[in-house]
């Protein structure tokens, strides 16, 4: 095996790897919040992070602007755990959102600049759906720490970490579209981020991950090699 191939072997494993951690959170979030159990949430996020940064590695310069990010973000996870201070929430749900983008935009740029099909084109393509549910989930509860109400959410009486659960299940179900209607938003800056998050998942869907899937199809079968 040559270094190209070894190189995009090692690739697709990290956005594969990558797109599972994102799954596992995806499935830890809203059990963790019905038990209040913080710390299955913070190691399941850690992994995640961890993971997105190992995607980063295939370029030296991203993975140093990832890793700016990275450590301020996961030491404030970690001490708002311990330490449970309104500084470092606000600090772990910024930088949260900030590493999802920045770790989307990455992949984004990597799997344009790919000239030929590979399934980490897919994988990443998949993981960017996921960063963007994420992403928007860490804005909502941005938006409801800074003004709180910006939610009519059905459960009265919630935990932060059950709050934050809610808002994660809103946001992927605003990225789909599918709009159950248990969770409203009635502030501006909410509405404002709710439509975003439509329109954005719609484009996303219907333009990125078509294209993807267009790539692979229409991709010609590759040449047999001849022993000369």
């Amino acid at each position: 095996m040559n270094k190209g191939n070894k190189k995009n072997k090692e690739q697709t494993g990290s956005y594969l790897t990558l797109l599972l951690c994102l799954m596992g959170l995806m499935l830890a979030a809203p059990f963790a919040g019905a038990r209040d159990d913080t710390l299955v949430v913070d190691l399941v996020t850690s992994v995640v992070l961890f993971a997105g940064i190992w995607s980063l590695f295939h370029n030296r310069t991203i993975l140093w602007a990832g890793l700016l990010i990275f450590f301020p973000t996961i030491a404030a996870r970690w001490c708002y755990t311990y330490w449970p201070q309104e500084g470092f929430l606000y600090a772990t749900t910024l930088g949260t959102a900030l590493f999802m983008l920045f770790n989307a935009y990455a992949i984004f740029v990597y799997i344009l600049h790919q000239k030929k099909p590979r399934p980490d084109t897919i994988y990443g393509g998949v993981c960017i759906y996921f960063f963007l549910g994420f992403l928007w989930s860490e804005l909502y509860v941005l938006t409801e720490l800074y003004a709180p109400g910006s939610f009519a959410i059905s459960s009265e009486g919630l935990s932060l970490l059950s709050m934050k659960a809610e808002l994660s299940y809103f946001s992927f179900v605003t990225l789909a579209t599918l709009g159950y209607g248990e969770i409203t938003p009635v502030g501006d800056m909410a509405r404002t981020l709710a439509v975003m998050e439509a329109v954005v998942g719609q484009m996303f869907v219907a333009v990125f991950i078509a294209r993807l899937v267009g790539f692979h199809l229409v991709a010609p079968p590759k040449k047999e090699e001849t022993d000369c």
